[in-house]
């Protein structure tokens, strides 16, 4: 239903016949003056030594403009999410160790974690840019 919800308020649009799906539990992004770079994986454990190790699958590459046209339609899509089932915490663990080190609990609001990313910026950490997500 929601795909034809998507599709109705875009004509002309539609899906290829082979277009696949595939699940992502780790999103990175890499950036450049013209482009983002959307890197989608998963984790597995290494049996041998319990190591988790991140497998890449998916790559996108958007223009900076097209990107913050995706953040607003994510944003939407969230908004109406949260209303309909309640807000969506974020694992302390999603986030560089620079970030982690400002933040008290185990999972926050997406405004605690927005303001822990602003202050490890602003003191020069490389904690804004390593956007992943837990396993």
């Amino acid at each position: 239903m929601a795909d034809q919800q998507a599709q109705a308020l875009q004509p002309g649009t539609g899906r290829s016949e082979n277009l696949p799906f595939t699940y992502a539990s780790i999103v990175q992004f890499a950036s450049s003056p013209w482009d983002l770079k959307i890197l989608f994986g998963d984790t597995t454990i290494v049996p041998t030594t319990g190591e988790s190790v991140v497998k890449h699958h998916t790559g996108i590459t958007l223009s900076w403009q097209q990107a913050k046209v995706a953040l607003l339609f994510l944003h939407m899509n969230i908004n109406i999410y949260e209303r309909d089932h309640g807000e969506i915490k974020i694992p302390k663990l999603a986030f560089s160790s620079a970030v982690q080190a400002r933040i008290a609990e185990p999972y926050v609001t997406f405004d605690e974690a927005f303001q822990a990313i602003k202050e490890a910026i602003a003191e020069g950490a490389p904690g804004g840019e390593e956007g992943k997500s837990p396993s």
